[in-house]
């Protein structure tokens, strides 16, 4: 993918607009600095909106994305997602959250945001978690349990989607609502 991006970069009138739209958010290789390839930094608006050194995301796939590759995808500069899957077990991810603590710790900061925080404060700010939306949050325990996560582990991002945006059945407060009330940025995944 990255090729395509950096060929169709160079030749836009020849790129299908999906992947205009995608050089558009996730950028080129003339946005990168630094001639060091392990410390090259992409300045696009997804780097700087989740304070990542590369535009890259893992997908939050239940049963496959847990804490050990979430945190191995933020080293390596990206934005590492745990899955929270169907969220029916709340000990099931506070179990991976807690791996994702422990292999942020072992493995040596290599640089991986653009800001300026400290290593410690790295490994917590880190953290992003996806849900499958139509039965994350489709209990009143989901609910309590969603806003529990994002109180007591203040993750960066949280991702939805199957859907994306869910409100509440009492007070019509939606997910991103809530996670804009812990200061979690919100990522709406669409599909067709």
């Amino acid at each position: 993918i990255l090729s395509l991006l950096i060929h169709n970069e160079q030749n836009k009138e020849q790129a299908p607009p999906v992947l205009l739209l995608i050089i558009k958010l996730f950028g080129s290789n003339k946005t990168m600095s630094s001639s060091n390839k392990k410390s090259r930094v992409w300045k696009t608006p997804f780097t700087v909106a989740f304070r990542c050194r590369l535009p890259i995301i893992s997908a939050p796939m239940a049963g496959v994305s847990g804490g050990l590759l979430a945190a191995r995808v933020c080293k390596a500069g990206g934005l590492g997602m745990i899955a929270a899957g169907h969220f029916q077990d709340i000990s099931k991810l506070e179990k991976e959250i807690q791996i994702f603590q422990e292999e942020m710790k072992n493995i040596p900061a290599t640089g991986t945001t653009t800001d300026d925080r400290s290593h410690s404060q790295q490994q917590s700010a880190d953290l992003s978690i996806g849900f499958i939306g139509f039965s994350a949050l489709s209990t009143p325990n989901g609910w309590k349990d969603y806003e529990y996560i994002l109180k007591h582990h203040r993750p960066k991002a949280v991702q939805f989607f199957a859907p994306s945006i869910i409100h509440q059945p009492n007070d019509g407060l939606s997910n991103v609502q809530l996670a804009h009330e812990y200061n979690t940025q919100f990522i709406a995944q669409v599909g067709s």
